[in-house]
């Protein structure tokens, strides 16, 4: 059994995560932090974030199509992006990625991480 999902961390000093979030795929597992708000937990807890950020998990497809409508990355004040499937993996972690969607990723000038992990389900 093989389940794959995708998460994506984006931030930037001058970024602000409302003028990207009406085209983030539907998801109920995502996080929004403005620059100046204050931190409840992490390394920031207490303190001011020093950027904007916008975290989110969906399907690797969702992750590529958000990150192609977004528009120029530098205009609206995103430094960072880091996409990574997670593979849940039971008993053998063999998975494929697609020509078409590393190119989709490649074309964005993309990394992608690949995290797997033994799963019981």
């Amino acid at each position: 059994m093989l389940k794959i999902n995708c998460s994506c961390s984006i931030s930037g000093e001058a970024f602000h995560p409302h003028s990207i979030v009406r085209h983030m795929p539907p998801t109920d597992d995502f996080s929004i932090h403005f620059a100046g708000e204050i931190a409840t937990r992490g390394r920031y807890k207490g303190k001011p974030y020093p950027y904007g950020s916008i975290s989110f998990n969906a399907s690797p497809e969702s992750v590529a199509e958000f990150i192609e409508t977004i528009g120029d990355l530098e205009k609206i004040g995103i430094e960072y992006i880091n996409v990574c499937l997670n593979v849940a993996y039971n008993k053998e972690c063999v998975f494929d990625l697609s020509p078409d969607l590393a190119a989709r990723f490649s074309q964005l000038d993309i990394t992608l991480c690949v995290t797997c992990y033994e799963c019981d389900e």
